[in-house]
């Protein structure tokens, strides 16, 4: 993303000088940054069900942006070595965002992928069902919750919820039994199946 040395001063400084533009070796960084930063923002929008398909994705959350500034200290280190005190900080300020933003997602995409084609059932008790309750009122499902549906239950003893762009379990409310299909996530974090919930729903 930046190469040692990199002045970023004149690349960043938004003062009243004119910009200096990066140097012709310093294009594939700048590129390369932006790019991967408009991706993950893309990958948030369009995988942001991830979250709530992973069981215990609190722990894996907490795990990843840990890494993230472990990660990001050591590169902010490298990519700041020549540089002067003022670049350095915001070297290491670049850096340490761009890890902290995409290592949660990214370990949440990764515990998906390598997840198992096995699939073990649970039967779980709903504790709140977005669903259920607007279908009570009559009221089109299309018409309500722009942001999703959130099927709320217990799993290990634990509250924890599923977010969908469409409503399941329409005709399950509070205190139902409901069995779930999970898979072992690649990172040891289970994963919701949501192929398959939809398809029999």
């Amino acid at each position: 993303m930046f190469r040692p040395g990199m002045d970023m001063r004149k690349l960043l400084d938004g003062s009243g000088e004119e910009r200096v533009r990066p140097e012709k070796n310093e294009w594939p960084f700048v590129i390369a940054g932006i790019l991967f930063f408009f991706i993950t923002l893309f990958l948030y929008i369009i995988k942001f069900n991830v979250f709530s398909q992973t069981m215990n994705g609190g722990k894996l959350f907490l795990y990843s942006a840990i890494l993230a500034l472990l990660v990001g200290f050591i590169l902010g280190r490298f990519f700041s070595k020549d540089a002067d005190e003022y670049e350095k900080w915001r070297v290491f300020a670049t850096v340490i965002f761009l890890c902290m933003l995409s290592f949660p997602l990214y370990a949440h995409l990764l515990n998906k992928g390598l997840a198992s084609s096995s699939i073990q059932h649970q039967d779980v008790e709903i504790i709140k069902n977005d669903s259920y309750i607007h279908s009570q009122m009559s009221i089109p499902l299309s018409k309500i919750n722009g942001g999703g549906y959130y099927l709320h239950f217990e799993f290990n003893n634990k509250a924890t919820y599923l977010r969908t762009d469409e409503p399941i379990y329409a005709d399950k409310g509070q205190g139902s039994i409901i069995s779930l299909p999970f898979k072992k996530g690649g990172l040891g974090f289970s994963i919701l199946d949501l192929k398959q919930i939809q398809n029999a729903n």
